[in-house]
């Protein structure tokens, strides 16, 4: 994953998988999307609430594979 602020208050964040993880359904909630091994959305807020969910899903997506 790669955050950056294109202005203030907007983020712009990619995916990138090799293998397991399909980024697209990761960015699909946060209104983005792409192909399973590159995605990305854009995403207006806090920082810090921002990168708490985002990682917290992916962290998710990642943990649904290893079950």
């Amino acid at each position: 994953m790669l955050f950056r602020e294109i202005k203030e208050g907007s983020y712009k964040i990619s995916f990138r998988s090799k293998d397991f993880v399909d980024v697209n359904r990761l960015a699909t909630p946060f209104g983005g999307g792409g192909h399973p091994h590159a995605a990305g959305c854009l995403i207006q807020g806090d920082f810090n609430e921002i990168k708490e969910k985002v990682i917290t899903a992916a962290l998710q997506a990642v943990r649904g594979i290893n079950q």
